[in-house]
């Protein structure tokens, strides 16, 4: 990837289809501390090297082809050992899902073409386990909260005017599976 590449003003890197592993371009935002890096990362190369044109570059000042020596060198300094370079989409798949981007617009720039391989790097978590029982619980609450305060407004039951008599949560009455 090259400098001109990156676009400060639009918040955008430009990846050519040469430089995917699908060989198609897309277009990626930059945002959270991805600008700060960048421009980190800039101020620097046009400090020690102001015709190489490239983001990532090694010590000469030269196109970066190969860096899984240096990643595990940076990984390990960091605690994180056994942590592959690939692992990055995985998270990055996972944190688009949270974040709530549009499936299209996120493999988009993850550069899935299909919505089976895209899910293959959606995983289950633990802490998305965790919120899926906290939503859970919270529902529930409300459908109690919504029962009791039904029951109060009436001493009928309600399946006597027509309506429902209960507005709990989908569950079955406890001799209704026999």
């Amino acid at each position: 990837m090259q400098w001109r590449q990156v676009d400060f003003s639009a918040g955008q890197i430009r990846l050519r289809g040469t430089d995917t592993k699908n060989e198609e371009s897309r277009t990626l935002p930059i945002y959270g501390d991805m600008r700060e890096w960048l421009v980190a990362a800039k101020q620097t190369s046009d400090e020690k090297f102001p015709n190489c044109p490239w983001v990532f570059y090694s010590e000469e000042g030269e196109r970066l082809y190969w860096f899984y020596k240096a990643w595990e060198s940076a990984c390990s300094r960091a605690g994180l050992t056994g942590l592959l370079f690939h692992d990055l989409r995985r998270s990055a798949v996972r944190n688009m899902e949270r974040a709530g981007l549009p499936r299209k617009v996120a493999m988009s720039i993850s550069g899935h073409k299909t919505e089976g391989v895209y899910r293959r790097y959606d995983i289950v978590a633990h802490r998305d386990l965790t919120d899926a029982a906290t939503r859970m619980n919270l529902y529930f609450e409300s459908m109690k909260t919504q029962k009791s305060a039904t029951s109060t407004l009436s001493d009928t039951p309600a399946s006597a005017e027509g309506t429902p008599a209960s507005n709990s949560p989908d569950v079955p009455e406890p001799n209704s599976l026999k």
